[in-house]
């Protein structure tokens, strides 16, 4: 029954990748931010240059320190496979780390293997996973957060292997995508620290060698994060008055809702991009009807 599990998890990662082979949601973001800075960079790669200027966008921009791309995770490496080949391959690559991840998290707090099975399917359904292949930049980060978390908890015994794997799944959550997704991962790890009861000093030595480990980046991409028309056009919108109530609602749920626009109304590039995770919840409540007051919070946050 144990392989079972697996069996199906690699199942679905197929299925998903097969999916993306004869299907590409060509959102904005995915067009013009995620596909095409891949093309151009495994493009540099396949001649042996690593890209740090790109003269493609505007009148030329840097590139290599761009937090919103996944520019130093190896999964890019994939992309040296010619195209719609190395796009499947990469969404299934995600997948199975996103189910893997998640199922692992969800087992440490439930011996029920099947049980863990079918929260990780509730949570991949939800906003927070397969609806996201729209924005892989988004769903890259969130597929690493299950086992980002899994070997924080493990952290609780202080093994050495214990410690290599929290640090490069921390070092690979770092460098996967969208900086303000990976922040959320970092405080779900804390959060989830606090549910598996692991001690605060052992928390607080893995996120002081994490981030020194990783501060090159942060500080290698200060200036073009400062100077970019992200930063600018929001301080402009900063001073033209306070941020709409829905506005934070967006911030506080950004998987739930979607996309918020006009700060009056839900905009949705995909219609199921409401209703799944909707529904998603309330089959996941059903559920966890039973289940520890642990588990049925950790579920509620993962979703948040």
């Amino acid at each position: 029954m144990k392989h079972f599990h697996w069996l199906v998890i690699l199942l679905i990662s197929l299925i998903t990748s097969i999916f993306s082979f004869f299907f590409v949601h060509f959102t904005s973001d995915n067009v013009m931010l995620f596909t095409a800075t891949r093309f151009f960079q495994s493009y540099w790669m396949s001649k042996g240059v690593f890209p740090f200027f790109s003269p493609n966008m505007y009148a030329g921009i840097p590139y290599a320190f761009d937090m919103g791309l996944p520019n130093f995770h190896p999964f890019n490496l994939l992309f040296l496979i010619p195209y719609p080949y190395s796009y499947a391959i990469f969404v299934g690559c995600l997948t199975l780390l996103f189910l893997s991840g998640f199922y692992k998290l969800f087992h440490h707090f439930s011996e029920d293997r099947t049980y863990s099975l079918f929260l990780t399917f509730v949570l991949f359904f939800s906003g927070s996973g397969f609806i996201r292949l729209a924005n892989p930049t988004v769903y890259a980060t969130v597929a690493h957060m299950g086992w980002f978390a899994y070997f924080l908890l493990k952290l609780h015994k202080g093994l050495k292997k214990d410690w290599f794997f929290a640090i490069l799944t921390g070092i690979l959550l770092t460098f996967s995508g969208q900086i303000p997704i990976v922040i959320f991962g970092y405080i779900l790890g804390l959060i989830i620290c606090v549910f598996g009861k692991v001690p605060w000093k052992k928390v607080a030595i893995y996120y002081g060698v994490l981030f020194i480990l990783t501060s090159w980046y942060f500080i290698l991409s200060i200036p073009l994060n400062i100077t970019s028309t992200r930063m600018t056009t929001s301080g402009l919108y900063q001073s033209v008055g306070n941020l709409h109530p829905l506005h934070i609602i967006a911030y506080l749920f950004p998987y739930m809702f979607g996309e918020l626009r006009s700060g009056s109304r839900w905009f949705m590039d995909i219609p199921y991009q409401t209703y799944l995770p909707i529904l998603s919840v309330l089959f996941g409540l059903i559920v966890m009807w039973k289940s520890s007051l642990k588990i049925k919070a950790l579920f509620i946050i993962l979703f948040l």
